[in-house]
């Protein structure tokens, strides 16, 4: 009853700094137009915690990996049969 459903796109959230205790990506990242701008909306809208994962047979999955590692503290990397899933804190 008293939730609402918001459109945007990854590299446009339309939410303060800092407005979510935990953002949760659930295997859209290589899907993102622009993969460094809309993981900087995800740190810009965590309050610290992240959950992210893509697929890990994905062609841009060095870049995800290498572009997650500069923007976050990695706390954990599973490898799931489809998924690489990945819990990171703000640096």
């Amino acid at each position: 009853k008293n939730s609402r459903y918001i459109l945007a796109e990854a590299e446009n959230i339309p939410f303060k700094d800092n407005s979510f205790n935990i953002v949760i990506s659930i295997t859209a990242i290589q899907n993102f137009q622009n993969i460094e701008k809309g993981l900087d909306e995800i740190k810009r809208v965590s309050k610290n915690l992240s959950i992210l994962s893509f697929l890990k047979k994905s062609e841009k999955r060095e870049n995800i990996l290498n572009l997650i590692k500069d923007k976050f503290n990695i706390k954990e990397i599973a490898e799931e049969e489809k998924d690489i899933i990945i819990i990171a804190y703000k640096i």
